[in-house]
């Protein structure tokens, strides 16, 4: 089996799977950015035809968040005056917001390179950043100014954030 990583992606069940030649070609991308984004393990083969897993370390895979897209219709959910924020607070009530698309973008893109995990995701799909000081025109659903941002990435790597309380405590489940 000889795979071209910047043609395709291969997704195997197993180790013993792709060893005995049972991949499935999940579709057109590369292998690496579809592990990077939390896909599972995907397999390629090296110069001597031996069947390898590929990494994240792989140079095709996305360093940081500006190779991640945004979740556009998540996202317009937490910017003030879009169609979807609108529908969200229909149907939810008051949602934390940022005043435009770019503002969003920007502190995703800054939180997700240099945030935390707050330790209520095992797989680091969550990160948070506290950025000191009011982000300018984000606002929590009461109104009020805030200094934090939670993203989150989806299985895909779409991110999509919203501004949090200063003091914001998960709930974590027993």
């Amino acid at each position: 089996m000889i795979v071209d990583t910047a043609v395709c992606v291969i997704v195997v069940v197993s180790e013993s799977a792709a060893l005995a030649g049972g991949a499935t070609l999940f579709g057109v991308g590369t292998a690496a950015s579809y592990v990077a984004a939390g896909g599972g393990t995907a397999y390629t083969t090296d110069a001597a035809g031996a069947i390898v897993p590929i990494t994240s370390d792989d140079p095709y895979a996305p360093k940081t968040s500006d190779d991640l897209p945004i979740k556009r219709q998540k996202q317009d959910e937490h910017v003030e005056g879009t169609p979807n924020n609108k529908n969200r607070v229909k149907t939810d009530g008051p949602v934390s917001t940022y005043s435009d698309r770019e503002t969003a973008e920007k502190y995703t893109r800054e939180a997700w390179n240099t945030g935390t995990n707050p330790d209520v995701d095992k797989y680091d799909r969550t990160r948070e950043r506290d950025f000191g000081q009011d982000i300018p025109g984000a606002k929590l659903p009461d109104g009020s100014p805030t200094s934090r941002v939670r993203v989150n990435k989806y299985t895909r790597g779409q991110l999509h954030s919203y501004p949090i309380p200063r003091r914001f405590k998960p709930i974590l489940e027993e």
